[in-house]
C-alpha cells in the first residue's frame, strides 16, 4: 500500500514555488522540475513493485508450507473430510470446525 510521504511533498511544493518565481530568469526550470517529479514517481513505483513481489513470494512460501502439512480433519457433525487450508467450514454440511479437537491440536502444533 502506498504511504504518503510529507517530506517529498514539501520538496516538490518548494520546487514548484521556486520554479514559478524564477521562470522568467531560467526558462528551462519547468522542464527540470518535470524531470525531477517524473523521476521521483518512477522511483516510487519501482519501490512499490519490489515490495509487492517480495510480499507475493513470502505469501507463496507460506501457503506451500501450510499445504505440505496435514490440514484435513474429520467434521464432527457429518463425518466428512474437510481440508482446512481451502474451506473455513465443512464443505458438505456447512458446520464450523472452530471447536474441533483435531483442528485445535493441528493449530497448537504450528
Amino acid at each position: 500500500m502506498r504511504r504518503f510521504n510529507p517530506v517529498k511533498f514539501i520538496i516538490v511544493l518548494i520546487a514548484i514555488l521556486v520554479t514559478i518565481r524564477f521562470v522568467r530568469y531560467i526558462p528551462f526550470a519547468p522542464i527540470i522540475l518535470m524531470v525531477f517529479v517524473i523521476s521521483m514517481a518512477r522511483h516510487q513505483r519501482k519501490q512499490n513493485q519490489r515490495a509487492d513481489e517480495e510480499f507475493r513470494t513470502k505469501e507463496k512460501d507460506c501457503t506451500e508450507e501450510n499445504r505440505s502439512e496435514n490440514t484435513i480433519i474429520t467434521c464432527d457433525y457429518c463425518g466428512s473430510k474437510v481440508d482446512t487450508s481451502k474451506h473455513s467450514t465443512c464443505d458438505h454440511c456447512g458446520g464450523p470446525y472452530w471447536d474441533d479437537e483435531e483442528w485445535k491440536n493441528m493449530r497448537a502444533g504450528l
